[in-house]
């Protein structure tokens, strides 16, 4: 999975946005599988660690389908689904850092 997110990252340097889609679809995909299988299964630790392997691809997901968005109206839609896909992650964690605080 991570090496689809380095190559969409390779091909958006390269400008070869419909590649870079693709690929960072395709990553996000497998990265949607495994957290609706396996993720509750996770320790906290687990969650939290997973999560901070993965947030950055999302986030590029999010600027590919912002910056073309033009070529790809159908991304911003996707960008919600992903973002409640993962909203209950990101709560998790927040969670957990306000209350080391």
């Amino acid at each position: 999975m991570k090496i689809l997110s380095k190559q969409a990252k390779v091909y958006y340097q390269e400008k070869d946005f419909k590649r870079a889609k693709r690929n960072i679809e395709e990553a996000l995909n497998n990265y949607e599988i495994f957290i609706k299988q396996y993720f509750p299964a996770l320790s906290e630790r687990e969650k939290a660690k997973y999560w901070n392997t993965i947030k950055g691809d999302f986030e590029f997901y999010n600027t590919l389908a912002f910056s073309q968005l033009d070529d790809f109206k159908d991304l911003s839609g996707k960008v919600y689904d992903y973002h409640l896909l993962t909203k209950g992650l990101l709560l998790s964690s927040s969670i957990k850092f306000a209350n080391v605080f």
